[in-house]
């Protein structure tokens, strides 16, 4: 069944052959204020794939599709208005299917009349009837009204993680060594210490999410013939304090607005690691005038992003649960 009938609206399937502009238009105009660069190329995109149906074509046939709300749920009034929108975005993850929820925008003044409710049960009844296993979704943490709704559908916080970003600018004591903190170049040698601290910096159940390949990471021909092939340029650093390795920071190249760096460092060093190790990254990337965002655990080492230049981007409530029974959502 592909029309669900409520009044004075209906939800329904996403059709991306009629509803790509105006999904476009609700999700910029919900959220448009927090989108990045990155976030307006994403509208951009929907709407660029809404005018051209090779594109919609192409990228039902490719991984892009996994970007794109080509799946989903649309709240649409009487009067064929589309007032709310439940993007799913599908991820294979070790051999199964987990199902991500996004994009969940209702408009202004439709709000208050459980139509962010009502979207929600219409999938997961839906993802129940595909035999799908799991469903996860991301939230702002200062949404305490998604939170709880999400909540409420007995969805469960299992990480809290804060996006970081800098522009291109670099301070004038960036890259200098201070409080004893040595910075040099990563050998061969400091690898295995290095993937155990990113593993704990970047679980296994937040790396695939934010495409972080960890692997790639590793010294030797295979990883750098791979990062030539993807176009990605890498560099690492490690931070010695009192002769003893504490934390290493790797810098990505990526085809976003941003590269990104990742850190991973010993908890009761991080404090005073992370300025040393951003200075020396910096200065080594001074010609590439591109910014940088960084994604670490949320609560964690605040002073010391806020102190090397770095602005808080956003904070994101990570939930997930598993798809029981399809009436246990108030399904038919």
């Amino acid at each position: 069944m592909n029309s669900y009938t409520t009044e004075p609206y209906k939800i329904r399937k996403l059709d991306i052959r009629f509803d790509q502009l105006a999904v476009a238009d609700l999700i910029e105009s919900c959220f448009g204020e927090h989108l990045d660069p990155d976030g307006l190329t994403y509208i951009k995109r929907i709407r660029q794939a809404a005018k051209d149906r090779k594109s919609i074509q192409w990228l039902q046939g490719s991984n892009e599709m996994l970007s794109y709300p080509l799946f989903g749920f649309v709240c649409e009034t009487d009067k064929g208005e589309i007032v709310g929108n439940l993007s799913l975005i599908p991820y294979e993850r070790n051999g199964r299917w987990i199902y991500l929820i996004a994009n969940v925008a209702v408009a202004e003044n439709w709000r208050r009349k459980g139509i962010a409710k009502k979207l929600t049960t219409t999938t997961l009844s839906y993802l129940s009837q595909q035999g799908v296993q799991t469903v996860w979704l991301q939230v702002r943490e200062n949404n305490d009204s998604a939170v709880n709704l999400y909540k409420s559908f007995g969805f469960q916080e299992f990480s809290r993680r804060t996006t970081w970003v800098k522009s291109t600018g670099i301070g004038d004591d960036n890259g200098k060594n201070i409080q004893d903190i040595i910075i040099e170049k990563r050998k061969a040698k400091h690898w295995l210490q290095h993937a155990q601290l990113l593993h704990r910096t970047y679980p296994q159940d937040v790396a695939w999410n934010l495409s972080l390949h960890i692997r790639e990471f590793a010294p030797g021909i295979l990883p750098s013939v791979k990062s030539a092939i993807m176009h990605t340029d890498l560099q690492h650093f490690i931070a010695k304090r009192n002769n003893q390795v504490v934390g290493f920071a790797t810098w990505q190249s990526r085809n976003l607005f941003s590269d990104s760096i990742w850190l991973a460092m010993y908890a009761d060093h991080e404090g005073v690691v992370t300025a040393p190790l951003l200075g020396n990254l910096e200065k080594a990337l001074r010609n590439k005038h591109r910014p940088i965002t960084i994604n670490y655990p949320a609560n964690r080492n605040n002073e010391a992003f806020e102190e090397s230049g770095y602005n808080l981007l956003n904070t994101l409530v990570w939930m997930k649960r598993p798809v029981w029974k399809m009436n246990e959502f108030g399904g038919e």
